[in-house]
């Protein structure tokens, strides 16, 4: 009987080992199992943390392309503005230009008739062409082509007055 009872505590304390070693069998794999998605997940958040630290240095970048565009378009804005500027000056020096051209013109068709009396003095308005630069404007292509237009123009009424007149005598600059 004592060996009976011997034997059914030795079972049972068999069967609570292997109970507790199957226990401690889950735990250790429960563990082992929590370790490895620990793991895994610290890998994932060193991924995730480098793509951020990319996509920042990404952002700052771009950022600093949006600064420097929008100062290129404040620039090229600004350009513009100076452009039409300019452009409204040409335009107003080239329309008084023409009209003192044009006045010009008019007093040498009036001349030829005068011509044979050789009493008359004609007094040609002297051309400012220097104004672009007094006026602030940079002198670009096509102000030095319209100065050199302007320039050859009066240069050949001079000459025309001086064949109508018959000579430097009765032609006075102003």
């Amino acid at each position: 009987m004592l060996l009976n009872e011997q034997a059914q505590q030795l079972q049972e304390l068999n069967y609570k080992l292997e109970l507790h070693s199957s226990e401690e069998a889950d735990k250790n794999q429960t563990l082992s199992e929590a370790v490895k998605s620990l793991s895994e997940a610290k890998m994932e958040l060193r991924r995730k943390d480098q793509s951020l630290r990319q996509l920042n240095r990404h952002l700052s970048q771009l950022e600093q392309d949006k600064r420097r565009l929008e100062e290129s378009i404040h620039d090229a804005e600004s350009a513009l503005r100076m452009a039409a500027k300019d452009k409204e000056l040409i335009a107003s020096h080239m329309k008084s230009v023409e009209a003192t051209l044009q006045k010009v013109r008019d007093q040498i068709s009036l001349s030829r008739t005068a011509a044979t009396r050789n009493d008359f003095t004609l007094q040609l308005p002297k051309l400012h062409l220097e104004t672009f630069a007094m006026e602030g404007l940079k002198g670009g292509p096509e102000v030095v082509a319209f100065q050199v237009r302007t320039e050859r123009e009066t240069k050949l009424m001079k000459s025309s007055m001086l064949d109508v007149c018959g000579g430097p005598r009765g032609i006075r600059d102003l």
